[in-house]
């Protein structure tokens, strides 16, 4: 099995696997957040997302082995405000922005979109096809690259669907 591959099979179980662990304490997201972004999701959006705030977000256990073959880590999870794991949003503690955390919250929520047409394994196969088509580079990933440009979007203020944007990006792939 190659590199990459290798990789995609991990990455699938540790999405899983970090879905079952935060789910049971996981809370539904505030009526606050929901009520600043309504107008961008279909409703159902809101009815599956869960949030949980952690310290920091942990790397995948199988970097150890990538860090005992000599092998470099490919994204370090533990310094990012937050991650998705299919409709599990997790924020990190640690590197939440300070004032406005409603970006964030967007940026993630466009992600369990993408996970809503996509399902777990395409996405991180995409996601990690992605990151390795382009130099392995966090902001040129694909799907980031699509959810930071809707997110400036959202932040110049400009009206649009984020199901209809994502579901006509995904066309592609």
């Amino acid at each position: 099995m190659d590199e990459l591959q290798w990789l995609i099979d991990r990455g699938r179980e540790w999405v899983r696997e970090q879905r079952e662990l935060h789910i049971r304490d996981a809370v539904v997201l505030p009526p606050q957040l929901i009520a600043r972004v309504s107008s961008f999701f279909e409703e159902s959006v809101f009815g599956r997302a869960r949030m949980k705030v952690v310290e920091e977000i942990s790397n995948p256990a199988f970097y150890s082995e990538l860090m005992i073959a000599g092998e470099p880590i490919p994204i370090d999870f533990s310094q990012m405000a937050g991650i998705v794991f299919k409709d599990i949003i997790l924020l990190s503690m640690r590197h939440m922005p300070k004032n406005d955390t409603i970006p964030l919250f967007f940026h993630e929520l466009v992600h369990i979109v993408q996970y809503q047409y996509l399902g777990i394994d395409k996405y991180v196969d995409l996601y990690v096809r992605g990151w390795a088509m382009h130099n392995r580079l966090y902001n040129a990933i694909p799907l980031e690259e699509h959810a930071y440009k809707l997110q400036e979007r959202f932040e110049a203020r400009e009206a649009f669907d984020v199901n209809a944007e994502v579901k006509a990006y995904l066309q592609n792939y």
